[in-house]
Formats: structure tokens, C-alpha cells, sequence
């Protein structure tokens, strides 16, 4: 996450930690804005440069909005859904980890840190399913969708697929998004995140979030196959506008469990800060 430090004095302190032997080190009261200090846990190891890569956007286009098909959602539809979700409880349940890892103490963060890394280590894997199976259940409205509106909806959906394996229009294949996690693990603690692993036990609140997103995908939400594109250019799409409460019921519902989910690693971080 990039930030700006407010001062030269403060960057030095972050150059300065940065440049150290150890994998990573805590500085406190770090001046991250006029009226704030954080303590701030900097890495040295230098992130990798920003991707740059290629994505192909499919919008909707004569072919796909001929006459006797249902009018399509609208890209400002999609976008007010989102806008919703601004205020849901997911939203809040992030801001309230994110205030738990700025007041972990300088010298705990790694006891802390360490079940919370097992939890978002199944969590971020488990996106790669949960897009795969989207991807499926598009697919398998073959005969029930149009053609078209099909096609274009699955040649949005497997480019963000394909880059979690490292994967982009006219490059090579580089690091999966497995692997830089695994990178960055490293970085931080020292040691190999199979290590965390094999001494952990299993992540509940990820396994649990995850079977919520699978069953939800898998059933439709309890509705039919055709209704369950998605992604953002693949509901464009794909998905009729009469079908916003619909697609508003589906996000309320992934709201909730994310929510549930950052509210237990935040409880996870609290918990070890205050034993």
C-alpha cells in the first residue's frame, strides 16, 4: 500500500530501517500525516516493481444487444451497487483491522502477526476456486445464455484468472500470486511460510468464508446458472438489468461474510496484543 511520509526526517527513519540486516524492522511514532504517528513496520526487502501489463476489455457491442434479448445492466448500475457496499460492514470490519495492525507493540508483532498470516495465506488462495468456479458456472450456461453475450463474459473473466498464475497478454509467464505472497511472508518474518504453515492450525474463519463463496457460486444463491456471471465486465455482460435487487442481494451477501471474516483476524490481532 503506498503512503506518503510528511517529512524528509521521517523518510531517512524508513531508509534507515530498510537498509538494516534484519528482515524487518519496527520504527515507532513514525509521522505519517500532519497529526499522526504510527508505528510502522518497514521491510528490507524492496517490493517488486509494479506489474505492467496488458488487459483486454470486452464491453457489450452490436452483436450482443440484439433486439428480442433483455436489456443488459448498465456500467453505472454496476457502479452505484458498488458504491453501496462503501458503507456495508465489510468496509468497516477493514478499517477496524487496519487500526489493529498500527497499534500492534513494536516488540510483539511477530507473535501477533503470526496467526493472522495463516488466516490470509488460505484467504488469498482461496479467491483462485472461488474465480474458477464464476468462471465454470458461466460456462456451463451454454444453451440457456446467448452465445454472444457468453463469449464476451468469459473472455472477461479469465484474465484476471489467469493473472493470479502470472499470466498476462503477450509476456512471459512470471510469478504466480502465490508465490510473491510467499516472497513477501518472507521478507517480513525470515523464515519460509511453509514453516508457518506446518505449525498452525487450520484457519477456520478462511475455510469458513470460503465454503460460504463456494456454496453461494455453486447453487447461484439458490437461483438459476445463467443468473451467476460474475466480474465486472462479465455482468455488463451477461446480466440482465432487471436483475439489479438480485445482484444487490448477492453483494449484501458477500458484504457479510467478509465482514465476519476481518472482524475475526482483528480480534485475532487484539487478542494477542492484549495477552
Amino acid at each position: 500500500m503506498a503512503f506518503a511520509l510528511s517529512s524528509k526526517s521521517a523518510a531517512a527513519v524508513v531508509s534507515r530501517a530498510a537498509s538494516k540486516p534484519a528482515p524487518a524492522v519496527v520504527r515507532a511514532g513514525v509521522r505519517s500525516s500532519a497529526k499522526a504517528r504510527r508505528n510502522l513496520v518497514v521491510s528490507n526487502v524492496a517490493a517488486p516493481a509494479k506489474e505492467q501489463w496488458n488487459v483486454n476489455i470486452h464491453g457489450p457491442g452490436p452483436n450482443s444487444d440484439r433486439a428480442g434479448l433483455p436489456q443488459l445492466i448498465s456500467k453505472e448500475q454496476v457502479e452505484a451497487l458498488e458504491a453501496e457496499l462503501d458503507q456495508g460492514a465489510s468496509i468497516a470490519a477493514l478499517r477496524r483491522f487496519n487500526d489493529a495492525l498500527r497499534n500492534i507493540p513494536a516488540d510483539r508483532w511477530e507473535s501477533v502477526l503470526r496467526p493472522v498470516f495463516n488466516e490470509l495465506c488460505f484467504n488469498l488462495e482461496s479467491f483462485n476456486p472461488a474465480f474458477t468456479s464464476c468462471l465454470l458456472m458461466v460456462q456451463r450456461t451454454i444453451g440457456v445464455s446467448d452465445y454472444v453475450r457468453r463469449d464476451l463474459a468469459l473472455k472477461n473473466l479469465i484474465q484476471p484468472l489467469a493473472g493470479e498464475y502470472g499470466m498476462h497478454n503477450g509476456q512471459p509467464q512470471l510469478k504466480t500470486h502465490r508465490e510473491l505472497f510467499s516472497d513477501f511472508f518472507t521478507s517480513l518474518f525470515g523464515y519460509e511460510l511453509q514453516a508457518l504453515l506446518a505449525d498452525s492450525p487450520a484457519p477456520t474463519a478462511a475455510q469458513q468464508l470460503f465454503a460460504s463463496m463456494l456454496r453461494d457460486i455453486s447453487t447461484a444463491g439458490g437461483r438459476e446458472a445463467e443468473h451467476a456471471a460474475i466480474g465486472h465486465n462479465a455482468v455488463l455482460n451477461m446480466v440482465p438489468s432487471e436483475h439489479v435487487p438480485l445482484l444487490r442481494s448477492a453483494m449484501a451477501d458477500h458484504d457479510r461474510d467478509f465482514a465476519a471474516f476481518y472482524n475475526h483476524v482483528a480480534d485475532l490481532i487484539e487478542q494477542g496484543c492484549s495477552a
